[in-house]
């Protein structure tokens, strides 16, 4: 998260995404995603404002997050719990794209009782804040109320109300993700019934894990890809008990860590996931950290940097620098605003000046 350091004076703020009027002095070469803004339309009387869009044609993306809140995520894990890991971890990650992807929250199992058909532990509820219609603080006020519950894992069930939630969405957007969160295998079934517990059952799999292996295939068969991220289980863990399912689960979702074993991610490889993310708001686009001066700001004393409108400060490992001491022809993003822009966490870059710009013949 950077610093945001206050400015006196205004900065334009362009849509993505929209047709934008040109204003009589306001050059925009239609390349490159670069706005130069000039004189009263960068907000004073002189001045000079470059603003340039990481990606041509950013995609909306959609992510509805899983969270496993049965009776072992409140188990010890680092310096808290299991849940305790994930929910900040969340929290991070949903504050991170709160600009560029739209979440939402379903928890499972459910807080409230379960039907008079369903399993004790096993029931389901619909999400709490809606990928539609909820909000990046709605989100992470859920994760950080939420508590972990006894109960069991019905891990198919809450995939399945997953591809509900979406389904009833006609808003054109291709890039769908339920992130699965969890720390052991599904226990339930996807009629709300404890089942066997064991990832394996004499070669087959064991009924939990195999509807939910079946929850799995009809989401990725609506186009929603499924990574899983666990807490409490990492590499070293193999692909045995609870680890072979979620294996199994992760290489049919579209989304796994890897083409080998494990195909989960576990909790400290959500830069993974940030990855992942970037892919799809910005398709074959990879942004770069280096971002070339035009002669309208190479010798700029006064240079401003943001991401967004979040102020990069100059010199800072995580901030920007000139990329020559001398003459500089490119602005460099450093540290965590380079992982920020790469990872499409911010979808404009702004370079900003109070000194006029240069004639447009300089181009």
């Amino acid at each position: 998260m950077f610093r945001r350091i206050p400015t006196a004076w205004f900065l334009l703020t362009l849509a993505l995404g929209c047709s934008t009027r040109l204003i009589s002095d306001e050059l925009n070469e239609g390349t490159g995603g670069r706005v130069v803004l000039r004189g009263k339309d960068a907000g004073q009387s002189n001045g000079c404002i470059e603003k340039i869009s990481l990606v041509s044609q950013p995609r909306r993306v959609e992510v509805l997050i899983l969270l496993d809140r049965s009776g072992s995520m409140g188990l010890t894990y680092g310096g808290g719990t299991r849940f305790q890991a994930a929910s900040d971890a969340l929290v991070s990650l949903v504050s991170d794209y709160a600009g560029t992807v739209q979440f939402g929250f379903a928890s499972f199992p459910a807080e409230n009782g379960c039907a008079v058909s369903v399993s004790d532990g096993c029931c389901v509820s619909p999400p709490i804040v809606p990928v539609v219609g909820g909000g990046t603080v709605e989100v992470a006020m859920a994760l950080r109320s939420a508590t972990p519950l006894g109960g069991n894992t019905p891990t198919a069930l809450a995939l399945e109300f997953a591809r509900q939630h979406f389904a009833g969405f006609v808003d054109g957007v291709s890039e769908r993700f339920v992130l699965l969160v969890t720390d052991g295998d599904p226990s339930c079934s996807l009629g709300g019934l404890f089942a066997a517990n064991s990832a394996m059952d004499g070669g087959g799999l064991a009924s939990a894990c195999q509807d939910a292996l079946e929850s799995v295939g009809y989401l990725v068969a609506a186009g929603i890809k499924v990574p899983i991220v666990t807490v409490g289980l990492g590499p070293a863990s193999g692909v045995v008990g609870d680890a072979a399912c979620l294996d199994i689960l992760s290489h049919a979702g579209n989304a796994a860590a890897s083409p080998g074993t494990p195909g989960y991610f576990t909790l400290d490889q959500l830069s993974v996931i940030r990855g992942l993310l970037a892919r799809a708001i910005g398709g074959v686009e990879i942004p770069s950290c280096l971002v070339k001066l035009r002669p309208t700001l190479v010798e700029k004393n006064d240079l401003e940097v943001r991401l967004d409108d979040r102020v990069l400060p100059q010199g800072d490992p995580d901030g920007w620098d000139f990329d020559s001491r001398g003459i500089p022809t490119a602005v460099r993003l450093q540290g965590a605003a380079c992982d920020a822009a790469m990872n499409l966490q911010a979808l404009t870059v702004t370079l900003a000046s109070h000194d006029p710009c240069a004639s447009p013949t300089a181009f």
